[in-house]
């Protein structure tokens, strides 16, 4: 029988959860035997015939939910720039429920859904469409108290409580509040979890709420006839860097974040300094919205800055002028930056932390001991001190990332999934 998929999700422009929805949509597409709608902000352009985004009012009632959320939990966080870490996900809009209700697909696909896209409440509604849930994680928020990242924090495999975000931590606190309410409302919805990487798929395993649900590991799609290797001294022509130098490329929506380990480069590329010969070979890009560009005025390496970049074009070009990747984060899921640089055959050198090892070992780049800026450095000398290593461990990039992670693998992967969920369904 036919089936057909709505793919629910709160961005499509911006982050990378949106990002990863926005490109199973067009995988799905390309192969075919899933007929599939995307539920969001509506902000992506092809096939727009299959698209449902809520009313521009619906949109901005979703930032007020947002704003109004961050308002009320302001003086529970222990510090004010965690409010976008921690979601209580207390308020929820009406029309999302209302657009996810009036259409006729067969499976709900979650994936990001905070930021007053969808609250609790609503998800505990989604029982009365009688359809199975496939649930998409981009982060851990699913299976904590209210929490992205849980950092050290183990709380998620039992209670929550005691939660490290929150100004007065107790065995009752809010985490433990919103915990019970997940537990609730998730013991009356038929939900299969999918994660990208098999870091966050343990740790699925590992919670309280999800270890006794269905959970695979399907890796987030990219498209190989757009992230693909062009000319590395053309690439730099065009972005007006110099084609004697080699480059280290950095790119984060939010370099400031905690989790991204912006600290942790800087150290590491002070230490690079110091292994390297001639430091005035090597200069920095960076990518991504930032505080203050003095954050590397003490380095000796050359920075250039490019800002936040959302044209895919624009990113191919920088990753191809890259002659190595780097990724300092200290948590993360299967970011799409490492995968997009692979596919464009640019090592890359990162922490072995979250699904990163899933994408990065040896063959294609270097993986750093978690944490530690000295091994980080060192993997950043070794790929750029041996230009025929990194050249092979670029062709060798590029083929992994075809078969483990382009449309076509993951497109069919899902569609498998779809069919067994519906058929389980039935016969339930």
């Amino acid at each position: 029988m036919p089936i057909s998929v709505a793919l629910i999700n709160t961005y499509t422009a911006g982050g990378g959860a949106g990002i990863a929805c926005a490109r199973l949509y067009k995988a799905l597409n390309d192969e075919g035997s899933i007929e599939t709608l995307l539920i969001n902000d509506g902000q992506i352009q092809s096939n727009p015939d299959k698209i449902l985004p809520l009313k521009k009012w619906a949109k901005y009632s979703n930032l007020f939910r947002y704003f109004t959320e961050r308002f009320l939990v302001k003086s529970a966080l222990k510090k004010d720039e965690w409010g976008s870490l921690f979601s209580p996900a207390i308020l929820s809009n009406p029309s999302s429920i209302n657009t996810i209700k009036n259409n006729r697909s067969n499976i709900l696909h979650l994936h990001w859904i905070n930021h007053g896209f969808l609250g609790l409440d609503s998800l505990h509604k989604l029982r009365f469409l009688k359809r199975p849930i496939v649930w998409t994680l981009h982060d851990m928020w699913a299976f904590t108290g209210g929490c992205h990242h849980s950092m050290d924090c183990n709380g998620f495999q039992s209670e929550c409580g005691s939660c490290l975000y929150l100004s007065k931590p107790s065995s009752k606190d809010l985490s433990h509040q919103i915990w019970k309410k997940k537990k609730a409302f998730f013991n009356s919805l038929d939900i299969t979890v999918v994660c990208p990487s098999n870091w966050l798929a343990n740790k699925a395993r590992e919670s309280s709420l999800f270890k006794h649900r269905r959970i695979e590991v399907i890796p987030n799609p990219l498209d190989c006839n757009t992230f693909k290797p062009t000319d590395k001294n053309l690439a730099k022509s065009e972005l007006k860097l110099p084609a004697d130098k080699k480059h280290i490329c950095f790119v984060s929506a939010n370099i400031n974040s905690p989790f991204k380990g912006i600290n942790k480069l800087i150290d590491a590329l002070k230490t690079l300094e110091t292994l390297y010969v001639d430091a005035s070979e090597i200069e920095i890009i960076v990518l991504g919205k930032i505080d203050s560009e003095d954050l590397f005025a003490d380095l000796t390496f050359k920075a250039h800055f490019g800002g936040y970049i959302t044209s895919e074009a624009e990113m191919v070009s920088y990753y191809n002028a890259a002659d190595v990747f780097v990724l300092p984060s200290l948590q993360d899921n299967l970011p799409n930056t490492v995968m997009e640089a692979l596919a464009c055959g640019t090592p890359v050198a990162a922490f072995d932390t979250g699904g990163v090892s899933d994408m990065v070992d040896e063959n294609v780049g270097y993986l750093a001991k978690y944490n530690d800026s000295d091994d980080l450095a060192q993997g950043l000398f070794e790929l750029l001190s041996n230009d025929n290593d990194r050249l092979r461990k670029g062709i060798n990039a590029v083929e992994k990332v075809k078969t483990k992670f382009s449309y076509p693998v993951v497109a069919k992967k899902y569609s498998e999934l779809y069919h067994q969920v519906v058929k389980q369904y039935q016969s339930a």
